[in-house]
């Protein structure tokens, strides 16, 4: 009897030794696989949020620092620059030349891509093909032709030199002094110095 038991319980002990170290690698596959899946997405969120904001770099900025004018109000309103207006951005660390350093105020401004964007881009209103047809941008034929891109490209017009302005008068500098010396070489703004124009 004691024989049966000593037997009984080697083989109980063979038999958990032998399901301890058996591995199911079916389930294994599935568990690695949610994981993998799992990083994919956390890192996928975390990229998109981050490029939903983009990277912040530091841009020159020259800034107009009186209106130009012309006699026709419309064209005025489209090809005149104003005070406040960025003519032109560009990472920071170029050289400008001497004379855009006497004409305008350069400002270093932090922005994502996006704003970089924003800030020199005309405020433009949507034209109904047939507004386009009138002044001559389109015609009967080159609408079947034409890319949907294209197409939304056209039926833009300028409405403004520029949809955002930088807030100049909030600075307290000589707009005269400029020609001797640039008064915000070593300093850094943000978007919060910049509006939209109404």
């Amino acid at each position: 009897m004691e024989e049966k038991k000593k037997i009984i319980v080697e083989n109980s002990i063979e038999t958990v030794k032998k399901r301890k170290y058996k591995i199911d690698y079916r389930n294994l596959s599935f568990l690695i696989g949610g994981l993998i899946l799992l990083i994919g997405i956390i890192g996928g969120g975390i990229w998109f949020f981050k490029s939903k904001k983009g990277e912040v770099k530091v841009y020159d900025a020259l800034v107009m620092l009186k209106d130009q004018k012309s006699a026709n109000s419309e064209e005025d309103a489209k090809n005149s620059a104003k005070k406040g207006d960025v003519i032109l951005i560009r990472e920071t660390g170029q050289e400008w030349s001497k004379t855009e350093k006497i004409s305008y105020l350069i400002l270093k401004i932090k922005l994502n891509e996006k704003q970089a964007q924003k800030i020199v881009q005309a405020k433009t209103k949507k034209l109904s093909k047939d507004e386009a047809k009138e002044k001559g941008l389109v015609d009967d034929e080159r609408l079947k032709t034409m890319e949907k891109e294209e197409l939304e490209q056209t039926l833009k017009e300028d409405i403004l030199f520029r949809e955002y302005r930088v807030k100049i008068e909030k600075l307290e500098f000589d707009p005269m002094k400029v020609r001797n010396e640039q008064p915000f070489e070593d300093e850094e703004f943000g978007w919060s110095l910049v509006e939209k124009k109404d």
